[in-house]
């Protein structure tokens, strides 16, 4: 250990060869960004910083816990983790995937802005919603996966992904708010699940996006949908 100490009721270590650990039972706190006083105690290091490990028993990840964190290539995530909070992990460009614990429900805003090494996240089932700008400026990701719990995609959640062109929305999302998905690129295939049409945001699919697949029975449904429509080039049934 070079450099370590206390964290609300964690403990936590930096070693000499850039592996962070941070153990014990409970939450960690929240912090708040490099201009303030409250920034995580590790964050004077973080050009040091290239592994993180969080025990088992950390049950979640706090606001701003591991922002610019530049050279993290590793994360390890325990089962004990079941939410991550805003800014968690911000401009953690070298990281290019993240495993989610099976048990995670919730993860903030902005919590994976501007990583521009990540290439794939499969978001565990349990969560909800994917909330504003969560993964924007995430200009290498290519391979998004949803779970059927999934009901609300927020605004912005994956701007500015230049690599993000095809997509599969679960059956049931209802909400896809503005700007959810690039909106100045167009996308090849776009898979929606569900019967319903979702409420559709401006500003998504880089309007109009080329096809979008929908359950053959809800076809028309879609087509009728002025938001929809204008929205894609064709409408065609799942293959």
């Amino acid at each position: 250990m070079i450099f370590g100490g206390t964290t609300g009721k964690l403990t936590w270590t930096l070693t000499e060869d850039g592996v962070l650990t941070i153990t014990g039972e409970g939450p960690m706190p929240d912090y708040r960004d490099g201009g303030t006083s409250e920034t995580p105690p590790w964050y004077p290091h973080v050009n040091r910083i290239s592994s993180l490990t969080i025990g088992e028993g950390v049950t979640r990840i706090g606001d701003y816990a591991f922002m610019l964190c530049s050279f993290v290539t590793k994360v390890v995530i325990p089962e004990s983790v079941t939410s991550m909070g805003d800014w968690a992990f911000w401009h953690c460009q070298s990281l290019k995937r993240i495993t989610f614990p099976d048990r995670m429900v919730r993860f903030g805003e902005w919590a994976f802005y501007e990583n521009e090494s990540l290439q794939s996240v499969c978001i565990p089932e349990g969560v909800t919603t994917i909330p504003s700008s969560a993964f924007a400026r995430c200009h290498n990701l290519t391979c998004v996966i949803m779970p059927g719990s999934l009901q609300t995609i927020c605004g912005g959640a994956f701007s500015q992904c230049h690599k993000l062109t095809d997509v599969t929305i679960p059956d049931g999302v209802t909400v896809i708010e503005t700007g959810a998905f690039p909106s100045y690129l167009d996308m090849a295939v776009v898979t929606c699940l569900a019967v319903i049409p979702p409420e559709l945001g401006k500003d998504n699919f880089g309007l109009p996006a080329k096809i979008l697949y929908v359950p053959a029975g809800s076809v028309e449904v879609y087509r009728k949908n002025a938001v929809w429509r204008e929205a894609f080039e064709t409408i065609a049934a799942l293959p």
